[in-house]
């Protein structure tokens, strides 16, 4: 078992990231703690205080199970559509940079325990599709998170993770703040995530289709015809 995981370093860190993520839901469903499990009583106040609260738990979702689109329900019913979105921008984008540099921390200890190949074929596929896999998994709970921080043990800056989280946030954060501000029942938050799902996996394949095109034309080899 141990050397089948070490043969496949990568893959057997994003999984056991989600088992993680998972066990930590499950702990945090148990204990009933409010903030986490029902963070709205915090975030339907006055002023500048729920916003900021509100960011906060987005960008603590890295690591911890925050009900984020309830959060940016809240913030569109509190805010309104305009505001709220961009609070929950800012807190998904956070989010998604602080994975970034999570997974910059624990980049040396994969290398120990990748060989060369494996490593060398890890940060090409991250290099290759981490933006687009970053864009597309940003709707989804822990998948987004594991893909984060993945991301921060390959070759992208800091500024492209930023920028694909923050595109990753759009839908999400503009059809949930619409949400919150006119209509928030649970219906319309499921019709939400379905399509922010299903614009998402859009994207991703019609990007996967454009590279495979792009990558097999690359391949093709160019003859050149003589006429006699």
């Amino acid at each position: 078992m141990i050397g089948l995981a070490r043969r496949h370093v990568y893959g057997t860190t994003i999984i056991t990231m989600m088992v993680v993520f998972m066990i930590i839901f499950v702990v945090v469903e148990q204990l009933q703690l409010p903030i986490l499990t029902d963070p709205h009583p915090g975030l339907e106040g006055h002023g500048w205080a729920p916003g900021v609260l509100g960011v906060s738990l987005l960008v603590a979702d890295v690591v911890l199970p925050v009900p984020s689109s309830g959060v940016m329900i809240v913030q569109g019913a509190v805010y309104g559509v305009a505001v709220g979105a961009l609070l929950s921008l800012l807190g998904g984008t956070g989010a998604t940079v602080v994975g970034y540099l999570v997974g910059r921390r624990g980049q040396s200890v994969l290398q120990r325990w990748a060989g060369a190949e494996q490593q060398a074929r890890a940060v090409t596929l991250l290099n290759r599709y981490g933006v687009w896999a970053i864009i597309a998994t940003r709707p989804i709970p822990i998948l987004a998170e594991s893909v984060a921080i993945m991301a921060g043990t390959g070759r992208l800056r800091w500024w492209q993770v930023a920028w694909a989280g923050a595109l990753g946030n759009v839908v999400p954060a503009i059809g949930y703040a619409a949400v919150g501000a006119y209509a928030a029942t649970f219906v319309n938050a499921l019709t939400v995530f379905i399509l922010v799902i299903l614009i998402a996996g859009t994207g991703w394949l019609v990007h996967h289709r454009a590279m495979g095109r792009r990558l097999a034309d690359r391949d093709t080899p160019h003859r050149v015809g003589h006429s006699g």
